[in-house]
């Protein structure tokens, strides 16, 4: 639910107060929103057709309370089997000892049911920004550098050389997706890098996206980082999984756009 430095009052990630203290309701047709960050099935588009409504997300996935324990250095969160994918995911926390940094596997396990073909896919909804910034792979497969995933492009959005910046509007929702691996949140004083690589084999989702980026507008102030593995069948029995890595950063720069040149330098 939340990532900061030590001593900070509040950190990057969006949460939305009216929650606290409340139960997730999985039978809702209103979606829940607690903030944070979170794993839903990907694509998106195949929703409808397999929990029988476009929103909110199936139920396990977002709105069933999740079994924590702890392994050693890690958190582990582990979801119930959602009845309509018939998958239970299970999510491996853990800090590094000396940095700021925070790992996170994502694992989707078949448990019941027909097969599905799924990816897994990453949400870290993020505090109003001043800028977000993701690197352009070098042998991009879009021409623009993005896909256009929505009516609206973000605000702000352009591409300076080997970079792809932008920020939220406050009256229109926007998504792009990209074929990178990498994301940048910058705040007023700090930043925020998510990290996962993307494999050179496999179907990505959403006309080959591995990266993601969402704004909201007004009253919720956020964005969503989001990442993407390639598509997969499951079967009862198969395991895959991902791994993200989240890095804390200060601002050391004026410009946010000489933050993000510093760590995506050109190549």
């Amino acid at each position: 639910m939340q990532f900061r430095f030590a001593g900070d009052e509040t950190g990057p990630f969006w949460d939305k107060p009216q929650f606290n203290g409340r139960m997730p309701d999985p039978k809702s047709d209103q979606w829940g929103n607690f903030g944070g960050d979170k794993t839903w099935p990907s694509p998106q588009g195949e929703w409808p057709s397999i929990i029988k409504r476009g929103w909110p997300p199936p139920p396990a996935f977002d709105s069933m309370s999740v079994e924590a324990k702890t392994e050693g250095d890690a958190i582990i969160l582990t979801s119930p089997v959602d009845p309509f994918y018939g998958i239970r995911t299970v999510r491996r926390i853990t800090l590094d000892a000396e940095k700021p940094v925070m790992h996170i596997s994502t694992a989707y396990e078949k448990v019941s049911g027909e097969e599905r073909r799924v990816s897994i896919w990453t949400i870290t909804q993020l505090r109003d920004p001043v800028l977000v910034a993701a690197p352009i792979k070098p042998n991009t497969a879009f021409a623009t550098g993005y896909t256009k995933q929505s009516d609206a492009l973000p605000q702000g959005l352009q591409r300076t050389n080997n970079l792809m910046v932008m920020t939220r509007s406050p009256k229109d929702s926007s998504k792009i997706g990209m074929d990178s691996e990498s994301l940048l949140w910058i705040g007023a004083n700090t930043m925020v890098r998510i990290d996962s690589p993307r494999q050179a084999a496999g179907t990505y989702p959403d006309e080959g996206s591995s990266n993601e980026v969402y704004t909201n507008p007004n009253p919720d102030a956020y964005v969503e980082l989001e990442l993407l593995g390639p598509l997969q069948t499951m079967k009862v029995g198969d395991r895959f999984e991902r791994a993200n890595t989240y890095t804390l950063l200060k601002r050391t720069k004026l410009d946010p756009l000489d933050e993000a040149r510093a760590q995506y330098p050109a190549r």
